[in-house]
């Protein structure tokens, strides 16, 4: 590995003949969810499978036969999956740990895409919109969930994770080379609890987001540069691609060169932030093994078409992103900025220096990349300096692991030692975060939309963009309360003629209109309420109007209003349907509603979509 006699990294023929198929997974990996994004979502549906389809068969034509059986080559690599697997299991996407708040809009990426067909028309108070994100992650468990049900949507994130990091940490480590299980488990261990000294950070600024959550934040909250751990468990769909990406061009340069097209192409519509900070291994790549490796056919046939589609899908209808240099902002100061980049990084980058000095160009760019970024603020919470690290962060993890394992026990070895050992505070925060009695699993995560997300439009540019004008809302009035006529559902006080649901004890009950036919469309619903409910469960809705049977329209939370309007956005297929409202929905309420004034204007006609 990194202190093998000869260049580990100058060229892949050094590596066995079984790790071939392993450059060819980890691409397939990244590639094909991207394909996908990009024939649903973008232009030139065609060109792109075309694209993606040379590039598969010219990576699979000259792979040489593996010696058989081929899982005999990785049996010892099975502390890597079980590695991946527990660090999946800790990050609460299955039960009993907790997600964290990100997992709101996971989840409610994973809900559209499993939900609608794509690509998927997105209604809220400004119009009609299509999805806009980066979705590659999203795209195979949803695809999983939209034929077999939402039911298995938790388990087909967990197994989709679990594979991308097991391939990360083959990458890594493996390259072909077969080493003893227990070495591989100590190298992943290492590899997953990788962090900046943040504990030290916490201590010298005094910032910090409680006692066991997020200790990256120390520096007055400008920037944070994210532990391994803290990197899946809050952006998974940026850590895992960063990690593939940045662990090819490490252990293939030669091959990532030839593929360095489709690489960005496909990593920039997982994450274009993790596009973009690949940048310095790429130029490690270049050094080793020259410029010219890159003109290929790959590159001037394929590649091309998946950069112009991903740029035209990651850029369509976008707005300008908050961009400031670091310096204008008053907590600024240049040595706690100094402090910033030593503790993060520059302190592991000296350490290794003095443990592997034939690895200094790799380290020097990597730092020379960080800095760089560390100078800029750029997205709401400063997204460039947190996403576009990873792939050089995890690059400094596979050293200091590889460092750890192979390199002599010398003094020399007792500085990186140190900041490894300071780095832990951070990763084993973000566990015990996950067993606080305050930490709980998020409710009814297969009813959170993409609306629920976007609703006051803190993260609507970045998720959603609206179609031309021809889209814009143009109610019509096509129904009205008067309209209607309703049956009781549930035990509870019922008067129709004030359209009012009432209950003293905890109820789920309603006034359920009779069968709704309307043309099929987009229609958004207008209503007034009074109401005075509770919820028997902290954090559920106490009232709603909801379409019957099918998912929440309007939840009304623990709380008084008199003369409330309210509003909502829904699709009417051919079937009718029914409208419902009153206490509880899909929980417990008590208290009452009451319907004042309803009113249903037609969006968009499906003829028109």
């Amino acid at each position: 590995m990194l202190f093998s006699a000869s260049n580990q990294y100058a060229e892949e023929s050094t590596f066995r003949k079984n790790s071939e198929w392993l450059f060819v997974a980890a691409l397939l990996y990244l590639l094909i969810p991207s394909a996908f994004v990009l024939i649903y979502f973008a232009p030139w549906p065609a060109a792109v499978a075309i694209a993606v389809g040379l590039a598969i068969l010219w990576n699979t034509t000259h792979i040489q036969d593996a010696p058989k059986p081929l899982w005999a080559s990785f049996r010892n690599t099975w502390p890597f999956l079980i590695l991946a697997a527990g660090a999946v299991w800790l990050s609460g996407v299955l039960p009993p740990f907790a997600e964290n708040s990100d997992w709101h809009k996971h989840y409610a990426l994973f809900n559209t895409l499993a939900n609608f067909p794509w690509p998927p028309k997105i209604v809220t108070e400004e119009g009609v919109a299509t999805l806009r994100y980066s979705l590659s992650y999203y795209v195979f468990p949803a695809v999983v969930a939209k034929y077999f049900g939402l039911w298995v949507l938790p388990i087909a994130i967990f197994v989709w994770t679990t594979l991308g990091l097991y391939i990360a940490m083959l990458l890594a480590f493996f390259g072909g080379i077969a080493r003893p299980a227990s070495v591989f488990f100590l190298l992943g261990c290492i590899f997953l609890l990788f962090s900046g000294a943040d504990i030290l950070g916490t201590y010298y600024t005094g910032v910090s987001f409680g006692p066991v959550m997020h200790f990256e934040w120390w520096w007055w909250r400008l920037g944070a540069l994210d532990s391994t751990l803290t990197s899946l468990f809050w952006v998974p769909q940026h850590a895992i691609a960063g990690w593939i990406a940045a662990f090819l061009m490490l252990q293939y340069p030669r091959r990532s060169l030839q593929n360095a097209g489709i690489i960005a192409a496909a990593a920039s519509v997982w994450s274009p932030f993790v596009a973009l900070g690949l940048i310095p291994i790429l130029v490690w790549a270049v050094f080793n093994v020259g410029y010219r490796v890159f003109f290929t056919r790959i590159n001037f046939v394929a590649a091309p078409v998946l950069l112009v589609s991903a740029a035209l899908f990651l850029t369509k209808g976008s707005s300008e992103i908050p961009a400031h240099v670091m310096w204008s902002f008053p907590a600024f100061t240049v040595g706690g900025w100094l402090v910033f980049v030593f503790l993060e990084f520059g302190a592991i980058a000296l350490a290794l220096m003095l443990v592997s000095p034939h690895a200094t160009l790799l380290i020097t760019l990597q730092c020379v990349f960080l800095l760089a970024l560390a100078l800029f603020n750029v997205g709401a919470t400063n997204d460039l300096l947190m996403r576009a690290s990873i792939p050089s962060l995890g690059i400094l993890a596979v050293l200091s692991a590889q460092a750890v394992n192979y390199a002599p026990n010398t003094l020399r070895k007792a500085p990186l030692i140190v900041c490894l050992l300071l780095g832990l505070a951070t990763p084993l925060g973000e566990i015990m975060r996950l067993s606080l009695p305050s930490s709980s699993r998020i409710l009814n995560a297969s009813e959170i939309t993409i609306q629920d997300v976007v609703r006051g439009g803190k993260y609507l540019p970045q998720y959603i963009t609206y179609e031309n004008a021809d889209n814009a809302i143009k109610t019509a009035g096509v129904l009205h309360l008067s309209d209607l006529h309703f049956s009781e559902f549930g035990v509870a006080r019922f008067d129709k003629n004030t359209h009012q649901v009432a209950s003293d004890i905890f109820t789920d009950a309603a006034l359920v209109s009779d069968d709704i036919a309307l043309p099929a469309g987009i229609y958004k619903l207008d209503a007034v309420f009074d109401w005075n409910v509770a919820s028997e469960n902290t954090g559920q809705n106490g009232g709603h109007l909801s379409l019957h049977g099918d998912h929440i329209l309007i939840p009304i939370m623990s709380s008084r209003s008199l003369d409330a309007h309210a509003s909502s956005y829904f699709r009417v297929s051919e079937k009718p349907f029914k409208l419902s409202f009153g206490l509880g929905g899909w929980s417990t309420g008590k208290g009452f509603v009451r319907l004042k004034q309803l009113k249903i204007g037609l969006v968009k006609k499906a003829d028109d979509e």
